[in-house]
């Protein structure tokens, strides 16, 4: 069985088969009846994308269920390590980054989780909200100069539905920065990031996020390898 490119609409093949549980440590209720289910993922020839169709039809309940469940944070190691984990690095980037030009931003961090991030972006000067839509499902108000998105865009189940969502709360100028860790040269069926339950849903490579953003008219610009930053109308204090 072939699926459809999400990302270009080319056709693909599967590339790996990947057990929900690849870690085999689950303890979780709901979901220890699909710990050895096999997750398979599929490979677009054309743009390197990486997905798996089956997570990506499941419903949000079904997700909430299954992956976005109290146990979540025993699969994702760094989700609740605030000071030595995600936050700290995604605080310390946008802080060493864009704390000179903080009374110019307004900051919007989507996909937050508890929102452990504007909460500290705030504490020192930055005017930021969160959004998520499993943990904080009321939506901002107002455009943002600056997006956030670190470590989402591979949850998602849309990936253009996901960026027509981050264009709609963008200022003019405005940048969005992404993160997310590319699959080139990665054997699919042992990287650790293809774990299907963390929900990761989608895989990108360098080229299906250039054809993503080329798709929605946006400038695209990769930093350090997996922080992708995307504009039409890039700000003043980002060209620093």
């Amino acid at each position: 069985m072939t699926h459809t490119c999400p990302i270009c609409a080319s056709s693909t093949e599967k590339i790996a088969s990947i057990p929900f549980d690849v870690a085999q440590d689950g303890q979780d209720s709901p979901s220890l009846a699909l710990k050895e289910t096999p997750i398979d993922y599929f490979q677009c020839p054309s743009c390197g994308h990486v997905f798996a169709p089956w997570l990506i039809a499941q419903s949000k309940e079904w997700l909430s269920q299954h992956i976005y469940n109290a146990d979540y944070p025993k699969y994702d190691a760094d989700y609740l390590d605030a000071e030595s984990g995600r936050v700290k690095n995604q605080q310390n980037a946008l802080v060493y980054g864009y704390h000179f030009a903080r009374k110019s931003i307004r900051h919007l961090d989507y996909g937050s989780g508890d929102g452990r991030l504007s909460s500290k972006l705030n504490a020192v000067g930055f005017r930021s909200e969160s959004y998520d839509p499993f943990s904080s499902p009321c939506l901002p108000s107002g455009k943002f100069n600056l997006i956030t998105a670190f470590e989402v865009i591979e949850h998602v189940p849309d990936p253009h539905g996901f960026i027509e969502a981050l264009s709609g709360f963008m200022d003019d100028p405005c940048l969005i920065r992404i993160g997310t860790i590319p699959n080139d040269g990665e054997d699919i069926g042992s990287w650790w990031y293809a774990n299907p339950r963390v929900g990761h849903l989608n895989l990108f490579s360098i080229r299906s996020m250039m054809t993503l953003a080329h798709k929605h008219r946006l400038s695209l610009s990769i930093v350090n390898g997996s922080d992708f930053f995307l504009w039409r109308n890039l700000p003043e204090w980002a060209k620093y």
